[in-house]
């Protein structure tokens, strides 16, 4: 869903009128921790499993106070330019913030098998029982603050409000981020 939102950002940008080089001028502090974070999503699929379950919610938390930490950071503008409000980030804070709620309270994101279902998933729903990508489990009885979890079927998987939440974030960032021709102050050019 993130791609998708990523691709369907700069198109809609690009046929507005905007431009990669203006998306490439963003500056954003701390930008390491995002790709650290999500560098740390990316290996947790790739580590046996078994033992190492503890280890991989502990990557998985390590990276959202990553992630938290970068977005809540940089939520507002350079002050030199009136410190405005990045209503982008702020939007995929409250996302990437209700994820890591309901992940941290359940030791993992769960996941409708109902919803799973009707997004096409034909495996095996057993194997969801383990945390079998570090991020998501089957959801049960036992199971807190559903609403937040992987409940809304897609058509490539299933979602979260949170999910949603990030992904608009993200193309709002990238939609004002494309199309603002205002003076980068910040940055010394005009």
């Amino acid at each position: 869903m993130l791609a998708g939102s990523i691709f369907l950002a700069i198109i809609i940008g690009w046929a507005r009128g905007g431009t990669l080089s203006r998306l490439a001028s963003t500056r954003l502090d701390f930008f390491w921790l995002i790709i650290i974070s999500f560098l740390l999503r990316l290996i947790l699929p790739w580590l046996p499993s078994g033992p190492v379950v503890q280890f991989r919610f502990f990557l998985i938390i390590i990276s959202y106070v990553l992630l938290l930490w970068a977005l809540a950071w940089n939520w507002r503008g350079p002050k030199l330019t009136g410190n405005f409000i990045n209503w982008g980030i702020l939007t995929a804070l409250a996302g990437v913030f209700l994820n890591f709620l309901v992940i941290s309270i359940n030791g993992g994101m769960p996941v409708s098998a109902q919803a799973a279902r009707i997004a096409g998933y034909r495996g095996d729903f057993v194997s969801l029982k383990r945390v079998y990508d570090g991020i998501h489990l089957l959801m049960s009885a036992n199971s807190r603050l559903i609403f937040l979890a992987d409940i809304l079927p897609q058509p490539f998987g299933v979602a979260s409000i949170g999910d949603l939440l990030l992904a608009l974030g993200v193309f709002i960032f990238i939609q004002n981020k494309m199309l603002y021709r205002g003076r980068h102050i910040w940055e010394g050019r005009a």
